[in-house]
């Protein structure tokens, strides 16, 4: 199990709340994050003490019982300590509570931004090719080949009728782009969209864009949490399909850039 570690008070608003004695001990805003700070010297992922300043002082002014929680918690000898204690002052009173959930709403959205603008930079990294060989249930094989870009690899896992490609996003990165190879028995590509468009309504993603022809489709699909791209290819008497999902909030703000991304990479597929 993981430990409690004092990160972000905002973050502590859906946490089931604990027994605490509550004393008012006359600390500043200011006191108590450098007090944090130090509890949670060796976490890498702590917020600012200027952040943390911020935050409190918006605390105090909205629950003075809440912040003198909060205060009592930075008394404790250990970031554990202080992060079980931070638990139980959720549940102090409805205005700290709710102050603590605007905070966690702004600094979501603040990451989202942040993480939007890697993605589209991202979608300007140099090209990279990648070749390989699915077998459909028929086991028949067919080469293939897609162009993606630098930050791809392979995915270990896979082969036989699909192979996967997982972008390198970095550690404090989320929602790299998957792209996934299938091959599968030749099929309309009319009555494939329409399959695939049922398969995005069971995950209540919302269809932005499809097109079909005799050779193949294209489908747009964007939900709550993510982008998603999906292409169809025949290939000979088998078929090529490509899909290729961005999974967080953060792409949704940049849709519009990364759609394009997508749905290139998507379209290189080729069978050779």
């Amino acid at each position: 199990m993981r430990k409690a570690v004092v990160r972000s008070v905002a973050a502590l608003a859906f946490i089931a709340p604990l027994t605490v004695l509550i004393a008012a001990c006359g600390k500043s805003p200011e006191a108590v994050c450098k007090r944090f700070d130090e509890l949670s010297k060796d976490d890498k992922d702590k917020q600012s003490i200027d952040d943390c300043k911020k935050e409190m002082e918006e605390i105090k002014k909205a629950s003075p019982k809440g912040f003198d929680c909060i205060a009592k918690c930075s008394d404790l000898s250990s970031g554990e300590a202080a992060g079980l204690c931070m638990f139980g002052c959720v549940g102090t009173d409805k205005a700290l509570e709710e102050v603590l959930e605007k905070s966690s709403k702004e600094k979501q959205e603040k990451r989202d931004k942040e993480e939007a603008e890697k993605m589209v930079g991202w979608s300007k990294k140099a090209d990279k090719a990648f070749e390989g060989a699915l077998k459909d249930f028929s086991d028949k094989e067919t080469k293939y080949s897609i162009t993606l870009v630098e930050g791809f690899k392979e995915d270990a896992a896979g082969g036989g009728f699909m192979k996967g490609y997982e972008f390198d996003a970095g550690e404090k990165s989320f929602g790299g782009p998957h792209i996934t190879v299938t091959s599968g028995s030749s099929e309309e590509p009319a009555k494939a969209l329409e399959d695939a468009v049922s398969t995005a309504g069971i995950t209540k993603d919302k269809v932005v864009k499809k097109e079909s022809n005799d050779t193949g489709y294209l489908l747009h699909t964007e939900g709550e949490f993510g982008i998603g791209v999906e292409t169809m290819t025949k290939a000979g008497e088998s078929n090529l399909k490509c899909s290729a999902r961005m999974s967080s909030s953060a792409a949704v703000q940049k849709k519009d850039e990364l759609f394009p991304w997508l749905e290139k990479m998507c379209k290189s597929l080729k069978a050779k």
